[in-house]
């Protein structure tokens, strides 16, 4: 299992960030609670996700909402 930090742009508030957690379950990805972080000055935040199968976990997450919101 590798642990990797996905940071967002568009991230206004808490409700983006639930958005996008959805989207990181739904592309089998493990994402922490505890590590989300907010920057509502800047508008980003991150998340650290656990994934097991990092290419399966990319094709996935590239069909999802928040894919397009990664920087």
């Amino acid at each position: 299992m590798k642990t990797i930090t996905l940071r967002f742009s568009e991230c206004e508030h808490q409700g983006d960030m639930d958005n996008y957690f959805g989207d990181i379950l739904d592309a089998g990805g493990k994402p922490s609670w505890n590590s989300i972080v907010i920057d509502h000055d800047a508008e980003e935040g991150s998340i650290e996700v656990e994934v097991q199968d990092m290419e399966a976990f990319k094709t996935k997450l590239k069909e999802t909402d928040c894919y397009d919101f990664i920087i």
